[in-house]
């Protein structure tokens, strides 16, 4: 396939991640909004004017792909919400089972602060809607995103058993504790 080709897939597919992420965060504020549930049926009817609204992007994609996309979120939905009703852990079961295919171990960690703690050193610093982690004690600029990311690497690596992590804080953590953001 040509560069260009791969160019134009990989528009389709950011295209589809706005579809997917708008009709997700409009399930949830019509939730904590009125208390009511969006529907899938809900979702493609409005499809057809958001494909008049913007020619360029959704109006410029097979309609099929996009209802796919929303068959698929539904199907995530569904699944979501059987395994509340069953008292499951709800989580993150692709994430598990893409594990076992890969013939690795899946390793839940708690998410809370990764993208406020600094990898390298552990100090804290609240990026708020900015989406870059700036660190006050070892001065690093990254992305919160891939800072939160290496974070929950070095804390599933830790709870297989490693004593230490290579990308992880290199200082006692109650060092860390007295570095305050200026920032």
């Amino acid at each position: 396939m040509s560069k260009g080709g791969f160019r134009h897939l990989d528009w389709i597919r950011s295209v589809l991640n706005r579809l997917y992420n708008s009709a997700l965060e409009e399930r949830k504020d019509t939730w904590e909004k009125e208390e009511k549930s969006v529907t899938l049926y809900d979702q493609l009817r409005g499809l057809t004017q958001q494909r008049r609204n913007d020619p360029d992007g959704l109006g410029a994609i097979a309609v099929k792909a996009e209802r796919g996309m929303l068959f698929r979120q539904e199907r995530a939905f569904q699944a979501f919400f059987r395994r509340c009703k069953a008292g499951e852990n709800p989580g993150y079961p692709r994430l598990r089972y893409k594990a076992e295919w890969a013939g690795r171990e899946f390793v839940e960690v708690n998410p809370q602060y990764t993208s406020q703690d600094c990898h390298r050193f552990g100090a804290r610093y609240r990026p708020g809607r900015s989406e870059t982690y700036r660190c006050s004690a070892c001065d690093l600029r990254m992305d919160r995103d891939h800072n939160a990311a290496l974070n929950i690497l070095g804390a599933g690596v830790l709870a297989l058993g490693a004593e230490t992590w290579a990308g992880g804080p290199s200082v006692a953590p109650e060092l860390c504790a007295d570095v305050k953001s200026d920032i």
